[in-house]
């Protein structure tokens, strides 16, 4: 995880026009900035992952890092360092990636997981993003991707009434993906063919970001 810099410099073509985001993070990475913050709050998608794509190459070849103001979806597409968040803005939580929770759990418990990509349910607006990205829609569910909401472990005696419970209180859609293993740290995605795949855990994390960024 990279840390946020003392010297951090936000791109906006909106209060001046004289440079460009691109024009804009040179000049301040020439100036000693070590953390670029696209700040860009109207204009096409495309547009803005295409601009972020050029600021996070500069960033990563100048080694500072680079961060996306209010788009998760930005951020994703062009791989940046991170997402800045306001309170009015996309819910934190729902910025988590799938294996970036998972691997707090395992973590902190001391266990690993096992993932059933049959049972990953990823839904069709999510595949065809994946699809306008050129990336797998499993992989971005799991490693990029907001597209559940919280993820939980129970014992394997507790599924069953579970469902029962949330399907009284709440239209909350339940999905069993996994199971917990013995194995510390790791996590596995189970294929249909049998196959077993070693998954990296991912996602921004956000506590570990703040605790960074203290002097």
């Amino acid at each position: 995880m990279k840390k946020i810099g003392r010297f951090h410099v936000l791109t906006d073509i909106c209060l001046q026009t004289q440079f460009s985001h691109l024009e804009l993070a040179e000049l301040a990475i020439a100036g000693g900035a070590d953390t670029i913050q696209l700040r860009e709050k109207g204009g096409e998608t495309r547009e803005m992952i295409r601009v972020a794509e050029q600021l996070q190459a500069l960033c990563k070849r100048s080694g500072v890092t680079f961060i996306v103001n209010d788009r998760v979806d930005v951020a994703i597409a062009s791989r940046a360092d991170g997402v800045h968040l306001g309170q009015n803005d996309f819910p934190i939580p729902l910025a988590r990636s799938l294996l970036g929770d998972l691997g707090h759990i395992c973590e902190e418990s001391g266990v690993g997981a096992e993932l059933f990509k049959e049972k990953l349910p990823v839904s069709d607006d999510l595949r065809e993003t994946a699809l306008n990205l050129h990336q797998d829609p499993y992989d971005l569910f799991m490693g990029d991707s907001d597209d559940y909401e919280l993820i939980i472990t129970c014992r394997p005696q507790d599924v069953a009434p579970l469902h029962s419970v949330i399907a009284q209180c709440c239209p909350v859609l339940l999905t069993e993906v996994g199971r917990i293993t013995g194995a510390a740290g790791k996590i596995m995605l189970l294929l249909p063919d049998g196959e077993r795949r070693p998954v990296k855990r991912s996602g921004w994390d956000h506590f570990r970001l703040a605790d960074n960024s203290k002097p």
